[in-house]
């Protein structure tokens, strides 16, 4: 059976994968052996869809034309190594009956982790740090405490609920929306507030630091435009580690040079990879990026790798009731 892994980034990711299926062979017949296949970035994935059993898609397209070619073929499943979907057509693959799964849950400690780094890192001025260091500076930049600041969670899912943990133990106050709100979560976490999307402007108003941690969908590409920034009467500190659209671009950059926020770290861009050499990122002194690890850690990537290989061999041995994290049904 064969497996393609689309893309061309996410290398440590890949590796774990094949070791993990290396493994697997070592056990089995040569019959029933999987086969590891990886995207040729000089040629379309539609061209390669072909004999696929199972597409790890990354941040690759995978819309209803290769959908319909692999349907026509051998593929059963579209298999996310790690969370998010928003470049799968799951309308097309539940209309051809191919299943689409994702890694949830596995990497939320880590997401978590990654949105203190980046909110430490704004806070304490990283991107000025090293600037200060060679032009021998003493006692610059000067920093912003976490403690007793307000920080506002869009999105109080499983990677929210972990960030919530954390800020409280900073000593932070904790405000949070999230579309089925659940009152006991809210003693459990000791939040300030929790919300629905209806609450969007409050959680706007009353931030020191704002991460978000939601899909990118219809009803979240684009949340915050120029009219959101206007709300934030604090000039928060923002933290995006969810998808890049959610935020406007245009509005960003005019929110920057504005002044309506202080900074803003970046973990996921409109494009990916982005350009480094835009203006976003080299204009701004309070502008921070990573490139799309926010999730990624040794340990989320080996608790995706075994979603991912537990779905792979329930397709090769047809027993399709026992697939992890299925988002479709036919």
């Amino acid at each position: 059976m064969k497996i393609l892994f689309a893309g061309t980034g996410f290398k440590f990711a890949a590796n774990k994968l094949i070791e993990k299926i290396d493994e697997i062979n070592n056990k089995i017949d040569y019959n029933e052996r999987l086969e590891l296949i990886f995207q040729d970035s000089s040629r379309s994935l539609l061209s390669q869809i072909e004999g696929i059993s199972v597409i790890i898609p990354t941040m690759e397209k995978i819309d209803e034309s290769i959908i319909k070619k692999g349907s026509n073929s051998k593929l059963k499943l579209i298999q996310q190594f790690g969370v998010g979907l928003e470049g799968v057509d799951i309308d097309s693959a539940t209309k051809y009956k191919i299943y689409v799964a994702n890694a949830q849950d596995s990497n939320a400690i880590t997401l978590a982790e990654s949105v203190f780094f980046l909110m430490l890192s704004l806070s304490k001025r990283s991107n000025l740090i090293s600037k200060a260091f060679k032009k021998r500076q003493l006692g610059s930049p000067v920093s912003t405490e976490l403690y007793n600041k307000t920080l506002g969670i869009i999105g109080l899912g499983r990677s929210g609920t972990e960030i919530a943990k954390r800020a409280i133990a900073f000593g932070m106050k904790v405000i949070a929306i999230k579309k089925t709100p659940n009152p006991e979560l809210a003693h459990k976490l000791k939040l300030d507030f929790l919300g629905t999307a209806d609450n969007l402007d409050y959680i706007l108003k009353n931030s020191d630091f704002i991460t978000l941690n939601l899909p990118a969908n219809e009803e979240t590409i684009n949340l915050i435009d120029i009219k959101q920034f206007e709300m934030m009467e604090k000039k928060p500190y923002i933290i995006n580690v969810a998808r890049g659209p959610i935020i406007k671009k245009e509005a960003l950059i005019s929110a920057l040079e504005r002044n309506l926020i202080k900074g803003i770290a970046l973990d996921v861009y409109w494009n990916e990879p982005p350009d480094p050499k835009d203006d976003l990122f080299t204009k701004f002194d309070n502008v921070i990026t990573t490139p799309h690890i926010g999730g990624t850690s040794v340990e989320s990537v080996m608790r995706m790798a075994d979603i991912v290989v537990h779905n792979i061999l329930a397709i090769s041995k047809g027993k399709v009731q026992s697939l992890k994290n299925i988002v479709n049904k036919f």
